[in-house]
């Protein structure tokens, strides 16, 4: 007789939930557009490291305040006391050079010889990762978080989770409070804790925000 206590296991709790839900956003979306959002959102795990291992300090702090504070260009310049030309030029060279690093990561990936489009693979990484590592925010705006960190589309959601556009608009501006079905529902389809979306708890991606 099996005993409740081993079955089923964790293991085979947690392969189930993952092939569900795998399957369930299947539905919103087709598997060529699926690969081609994982890609991106893959690729954005590797650029903290790549930033760490090719950037020089005043490369690094341009990115991040500009990627990842959300700061103007002219509002850098005068911060750094240099030119606007300079701070362009410095996260030019520095996207160049995560690039670099990157390049044959996007090769494997799309399987291709040439990158024409390699600067617009990184620009978007490096958006997606500063999406990640932003600070704790409110349940409506940690599913916006979530959901543009995982670059999954506002319809892709709502088909998904069999809510419209309107109601995940009003509930991402926090126009309206999620209900209990809500929270459980966000929860179980970003696998994380209801914890951390109503107070922080547990962090998505296993690591905590900057």
């Amino acid at each position: 007789m099996i005993s409740e206590d081993t079955f089923p296991t964790a293991d085979e709790l947690a392969m189930a939930k993952k092939a569900y839900f795998d399957w369930e956003r299947s539905e919103a979306e087709s598997l060529s557009d699926f690969v081609c959002r994982r890609r991106t959102v893959d690729l954005s795990y590797l650029v903290g490291d790549a930033m760490d291992a090719c950037l020089t300090k005043t490369e690094k702090t341009a990115v991040k305040k500009y990627y990842y504070g959300g700061k103007k260009i002219f509002d850098i310049a005068e911060e750094l006391n240099v030119s606007t030309q300079s701070v362009r030029k410095t996260l030019g060279r520095a996207l160049g050079k995560i690039g670099e690093r990157l390049k044959y990561v996007v090769e494997y990936q799309y399987d291709l010889k040439n990158i024409p489009f390699l600067p617009l693979a990184v620009r978007e990484a490096v958006m997606l990762d500063a999406i990640r590592r932003s600070s704790p925010l409110l349940f409506g705006e940690k599913i916006k978080k979530l959901r543009e960190s995982e670059n999954i589309s506002v319809s892709a959601l709502c088909a998904s989770m069999d809510i419209s556009e309107t109601d995940l608009s009003a509930l991402e501006n926090g126009d309206r409070a999620p209900t209990a079905k809500e929270i459980i529902a966000f929860s179980s389809y970003f696998d994380v804790s209801a914890d951390h979306l109503l107070k922080g708890g547990i962090c998505a991606f296993g690591k905590s925000p900057m």
